[in-house]
């Protein structure tokens, strides 16, 4: 009989091993398949809302600075002042996205060109460029955004704004770009 009741007691101390223990390995496995099945659609997503973001927040920052513009082109500028303006003098407080482009080793780009730049005319036409090269995704390294004004004597649409993004993938684009804005090919 004593060998019956210790044959009971180790089925039960089995059954609660067996209740105690941990996962199997083909259970593991599979958790592992599923995290990284995840992972390879979770990452290029991931990456596709960090860049469009980014894009989205160069059009915005550059945007903000048409309000600036706007005002000293409602108050007049001779052509003198219009060459003299940047975008410092309409309100730029920088940006880890845009950073000064260095002079060139040939002595066609000296000094050091400033991001974003600020070309403005009399007539009340003007253009505001940036191109992202700081801590931007890599896939927008070198696209420039740009916004220009039509000039005040302009027929269709005097004073209109429009954004033009060059220096990106057309597959890019489609995915990335602000709706405002339209595709420079060159």
């Amino acid at each position: 009989m004593s060998t019956v009741k210790e044959m009971n007691e180790l089925n039960r101390k089995t059954q609660r091993n067996r209740e105690q223990g941990g996962f199997t390995l083909i259970e593991l496995m599979i958790v592992v398949a599923i995290i990284g099945v995840l992972a390879a659609v979770a990452i290029p997503r991931y990456q596709d809302y960090v860049a469009k973001s980014q894009l989205t927040r160069a059009y915005s920052e550059l945007s903000s600075l048409r309000t600036g513009l706007e005002d000293r082109l409602t108050r007049g500028l001779t052509e003198a002042q219009a060459g003299d303006l940047t975008v410092n003098d309409i309100g730029w407080t920088g940006s880890n996205m845009f950073t000064e482009i260095p002079a060139g080793e040939d002595s066609t780009q000296d000094p050091a060109v400033d991001n974003p730049l600020l070309k403005a005319n009399a007539d009340g036409s003007a253009t505001i460029a940036g191109v992202l090269n700081g801590d931007v995704s890599s896939r927008l390294n070198n696209v420039a955004v740009e916004l220009t004004r039509n000039a005040d004597n302009a027929t269709g649409n005097p004073g209109a704004w429009s954004c033009s993004i060059s220096g990106i993938a057309e597959d890019d684009f489609d995915n990335l770009a602000p709706a405002a804005c339209t595709r420079d090919a060159g």
